[in-house]
């Protein structure tokens, strides 16, 4: 009932639903690919989200193929999706501005 009142207290214009209901925005979300990206199963969707460890951290440890390979496929999938957001993990250093200047200014342009 404090809910009721809550959303009855609310200005009428955040309260009032239109007449045509937009489409619900599907997000596909994934983490942690670790440069196994391309074996992701992604279904449909309007936003994919990665929210971070999209390079390998063991074997082939060569970071700036990794996330050459994923700005390719990347690449790829915006045909899939309204948008692409990318949050870098622990182990996307190349992505640290602060530790890595050089580096990431030089990964950045290819955003």
């Amino acid at each position: 009932d404090d809910m009721i009142q809550m959303i009855e207290s609310l200005p009428r214009s955040l309260t009032v639903s239109s007449l045509c209901t937009p489409p619900p925005v599907r997000f596909v979300h994934i983490s942690d690919t670790h440069h196994h990206h391309k074996n992701v199963f992604l279904p449909e969707g309007e936003v994919l989200l990665h929210t971070g460890d999209l390079v390998g951290n063991y074997g082939d440890r060569d970071i700036q193929k990794h996330l050459s390979d994923f700005l390719d496929w990347l690449v790829k999938m915006s045909s899939r999706f309204q948008l692409i957001a990318i949050i870098a993990g622990n182990h996307d250093t190349l992505l640290d501005e602060e530790r890595y200047p050089r580096e990431a200014a030089k990964v950045k342009r290819a955003f």
